[in-house]
């Protein structure tokens, strides 16, 4: 496996996050599937691409989800269960650094809602990290705290904020030891060739499927790409 920092084995876990009930989009959102072209087999759920994506980056994969998935994973993929108190994101944050410290993995974190995040986004994060420290990605939006990557030592600075009752995870820049990469401006331009570059273009890397029209708007894009390109 070819590893960003130029080293045989990365000590990260992708981890996806799919705790949400997509009460706004009507649906679970790891279930959901784009439109494939006519006569294709049916297009991957929305957690089967990232999974897929993140496989040839990194050497681990797991998913953070509230409860144990209807759907089963591929071989070899953790599953990170929240805890029964928890009761935001930082809490499912904080399951996954809790788990993986035992084995001193950071975790590349991407929200299963953001499935336009294009490889090269991680590849600029992961060649950014240096253990001890983790590395965050703002935009002109604000920060992306679920598109990062957490180093283990984020999980006392995550353990403070839950103890006093913090549970914005903006907050967590502010008390993790952190580099904040701004997107455009830290990032190598987005390829022209694939599908998830070309949609990471038109709608932004990080667009997120929240509701029934966010993901209208990423049908659309995905069926008005060029004859050819490559499936997402």
């Amino acid at each position: 496996m070819d590893s960003p920092r130029g080293t045989p084995e990365l000590e990260i876990t992708a981890v996806v996050l799919a705790g949400g009930r997509g009460v706004r989009l009507g649906r679970r959102k790891e279930t959901v599937r784009l439109p494939s072209h006519p006569g294709a087999p049916p297009s991957p759920t929305l957690l089967d691409l990232q999974l897929h994506r993140w496989s040839s980056l990194v050497p681990r994969l797991a998913v953070s989800a509230r409860e144990p998935l209807p759907q089963p994973l591929p071989p070899g993929v953790e599953t990170i269960l929240d805890p029964p108190e928890a009761t935001s994101v930082i809490d499912a944050l904080r399951a996954i650094l809790a788990h993986l410290a035992p084995r001193g993995d950071a975790a590349w974190v991407v929200a299963v809602d953001c499935p336009i995040v294009p490889p090269t986004i991680a590849r600029t994060v992961i060649s950014a990290w240096e253990p001890g420290r983790s590395i965050f990605i703002t935009t002109d939006c604000g920060p992306e705290m679920l598109c990062g990557l957490y180093d283990p030592s984020a999980l006392s600075g995550i353990d403070a904020l839950i103890e006093s009752g913090e549970r914005r995870l903006s907050r967590i820049t502010e008390e993790v030891p952190s580099r904040v990469l701004l997107y455009p401006a830290d990032f190598p331009p987005l390829g022209t060739t694939t599908a998830v570059d070309l949609l990471a273009a038109r709608l932004g890397p990080f667009h997120n499927v929240n509701h029934p029209a966010d993901l209208t708007l990423l049908e659309q894009a995905l069926t008005s790409l060029p004859e050819g390109t490559p499936p997402l």
